[in-house]
């Protein structure tokens, strides 16, 4: 055990960053954050923790929550050897009143690991969380904030693109009276040029052109980061026009290298390279500490900067008013290193809004100012936010804001095909789709085994990823999963896998809205149905509003719900009945309980668990 912090401490404790293995063992192998809370709870603690990439949480003495990580958690360690100091050891000296020293009850996440650590989806960590942990690990201040192309790369990067940009008569227009594509209302080179109308293989058919930008590798690029770019990339093309297209040659038209040749992770080039001595030109990505899946969020804000967009707090109206809006920012250049101030520095080309490009245009006017933005850096020494309360917003690294999404629509015109109507189906591959959560609880997505034993699949039945309830903390809560509204004209056939396996399985319901608003069931399973992924079918009738998966869990942990391979056909306007069918098909689950010994408890866990700057 160790001494508890105080009640006021802040939540994330440096004081193991200057720790040695000569000293032993720091916080007891529970290094990272000291989040305190009146209504402490393994839940919560879990929670926390997960959410940060730990997978080690631990109550000291029932009123603070620490956290760790085993040496199974590469991604944490950098994938070296942890620290003796920093590492978890499960075997702790036994407790004494007379040490003055708080008794710990410590749980272990006992799920799937993707590449080397916590499934991304499980992730909420922010930019200032990163440079916490990677500080804590390193034994030194490591600041992501300024990933920046070094000097030399920019200068002559910028020399070439200027030339590139003079010879095809481009111009940076400042405030929100211009004109997007295929003029430029944003800073750097401009919108990409590449655009067609055939739809992108594996992209869904929703936009009249899309922006198609292809990249390669440099061949120092390893597996590892090469996945977590590509996750990265969907998470473009999922939200937007733009789609990113992997080659195995060097493109015939301007493109991106991704490469490492540096420690940083920066983009040199924003916008669109052009031509330069009558070749194709690049931008440059350099994926060097963005090593894993726990820096996808970093390399969406890198592609950001890629597809023509500036740090959000480079906006003209961040820290001063301009034309009658802001300032946002109550920036501290006294605090601020004179070779990080260019990143505060009010860069007037920035995109704030735009001018009415005419019919389909997605946005006109002022765009209001995105402290959530996945571009901007965090709150710190360096500035305060106005209001105040928006301060914790700031340093999101975890998903791509309603601006952000609206941002590249209107730089690059993506327009929406007459009478889109979002997708019915998902293979849950990259998230959700167009469903949404509407219960107590969110449905999540995940790949491999769920994070509990006795429950939840070894996998996916088709793909690589799926729909599920996580049980963990959370028995007999409601999990309900919406569809978009649907044609009330239509009727539809539904079929669907689903997998419902442990001692305390809950049940899951598939029912329609109708028209005066009641929801009538047209299928449902519950209670234990074997380590093994069935499917269903449901004849969806004209008239019903929408349609929903309606899911409790059990009385314990063992109840992970599971749906994937969801495919919704419309079909004509005619009367249809429920039917249901089923069929099954065996996998084998893998996950397993973890014993840890504490200094006053012993105790099973089964708590399982569950961009440039």
């Amino acid at each position: 055990g160790h001494a508890v912090g105080a009640a006021d401490a802040p939540v994330q404790d440096w004081s193991c960053m200057n720790a040695t293995s000569a000293s032993g063992s720091c916080k007891s192998g529970l290094p990272f954050y000291q989040m305190r809370s009146n209504a402490m709870s393994p839940t919560l603690c879990y929670e926390f923790c997960v959410s940060k990439g730990l997978d080690v949480f631990a109550l000291v003495d029932g009123v603070e929550c620490g956290c760790g990580a085993t040496a199974l958690n590469k991604n944490i360690w950098h994938w070296k050897e942890p620290p003796a100091h920093l590492k978890f050891k499960p075997t702790l000296s036994a407790f004494d009143d007379d040490t003055k020293i708080c008794p710990l009850r410590v749980y272990r996440y006992n799920g799937h690991f993707e590449a080397g650590g916590l499934p991304y989806s499980l992730l909420q960590r922010s930019e200032q969380d990163g440079e916490y942990l990677d500080s804590t690990v390193l034994g030194k201040t490591f600041t992501y904030g300024h990933e920046d192309a070094p000097d030399s790369v920019k200068l002559q990067l910028r020399q070439e693109m200027e030339a590139a940009r003079g010879a095809a008569g481009l111009a940076n227009p400042t405030g929100w009276d211009r004109d997007c594509w295929p003029d430029n209302c944003g800073p750097g080179n401009g919108p990409w040029q590449g655009r067609q109308t055939t739809v992108p293989a594996g992209v869904t058919d929703r936009w009249e052109e899309y922006v198609v930008i292809p990249f390669i590798w440099n061949s120092d690029i390893d597996d590892t980061r090469k996945e977590a770019f590509r996750m990265a990339v969907k998470r473009w093309h999922h939200s937007t026009c733009i789609v990113l297209t992997e080659e195995s040659a060097t493109p015939a038209t301007p493109y991106i290298k991704i490469s490492k040749d540096s420690s940083g992770c920066w983009l040199s080039g924003m916008g669109w390279p052009g031509y330069w001595g009558g070749q194709p030109w690049y931008s440059t990505i350099n994926l060097g500490w963005c090593s894993d899946s726990s820096s996808i969020g970093n390399m969406v804000h890198e592609i950001g900067h890629a597809i023509g967009m500036n740090h959000e707090q480079k906006r003209a109206d961040a820290a001063q008013n301009y034309n009658g809006q802001g300032p946002h920012l109550n920036v501290h250049w006294e605090n601020i290193d004179s070779t990080w101030t260019p990143q505060y520095v009010p860069d007037f080309n920035s995109y704030i809004g735009s001018a009415d490009d005419g019919h389909g245009d997605p946005h006109v006017g002022y765009a209001p100012y995105d402290y959530e933005s996945i571009m901007h850096y965090p709150a710190g020494s360096a500035f305060d936010t106005e209001p105040a309360g928006n301060e914790g917003l700031t340093g999101n690294r975890a998903y791509l804001t309603p601006g952000d999404i609206s941002q590249i629509l209107d730089m690059y015109q993506c327009q929406e095909k007459p009478g889109y109507v979002p997708p019915l189906g998902c293979d849950f591959e990259a998230g959700l789709c167009s469903w949404t959560n509407e219960g107590e609880v969110a449905w999540g997505t995940a790949s491999g085994a769920t994070a509990s034993s006795g429950t939840g699949p070894s996998g996916a039945n088709e793909g690589s990823a799926y729909a599920y309830t996580e049980a963990s903390w959370n028995s007999g809560k409601t999990f309900i999963l919406e569809s978009p509204a649907l044609t009330p004209t239509s009727s539809y056939t539904v079929s669907w896998d689903y997998h419902m396996y442990g001692s305390d399985m809950g049940s899951v319901k598939f029912e329609v809205e109708t028209a005066d608003g009641t929801w009538v069931e047209l299928w449902s399973m519950a209670g234990d149905q074997g380590d093994q992924w069935s499917s269903a079918q449901a004849n969806v009738p004209a008239g019903s509003q929408a349609m929903r998966f309606y899911a409790v869990t059990g009385h314990s942990y063992r109840s992970d719900i599971c749906l994937d391979n969801l495919v919704v056909t419309e079909v004509s306007a005619s009367t249809t009945t429920a039917q249901a069918t089923t069929t099954s098909r065996t996998t084998t689950t893998t996950t397993s309980t973890t014993t840890t010994s504490t200094s006053t408890t012993t105790s099973t866990t089964t708590a399982s668990t569950t961009t440039t700057s």
